[in-house]
């Protein structure tokens, strides 16, 4: 399998907050890989088409919901971007 370039990298997260910071940030690039996310909340968040209607959204769901919701897209991102690397944890 080929490495293909990232020009744009996840951030990752350890708390909600960042978590709703990095999910954000990763709807905002609006990635062709986010067709893959099938979830509810991510339908969701993603017809909402303002930032603060989004940040607004996520922060009113449980840190469960948002946890599920950031491995989602972290492993859309993964499966889209080829890493060499061994550690490929989600922090959370």
């Amino acid at each position: 399998m080929t490495k293909t370039k990232k020009p744009w990298t996840m951030l990752g997260a350890t708390n909600k907050n960042e978590a709703i910071i990095s999910i954000i940030d990763a709807l905002k690039q609006n990635r062709s890989w986010l067709s893959k996310c099938t979830s509810r909340n991510f339908a969701t968040v993603y017809n909402m088409h303002t930032t603060a209607k989004r940040e607004n959204f996520l922060k009113i769901l449980s840190f469960d919901d948002i946890v599920n919701l950031y491995r989602e897209i972290k492993k859309q991102y993964d499966d889209h971007y080829y890493t060499d690397t061994l550690d490929r944890s989600n922090k959370f």
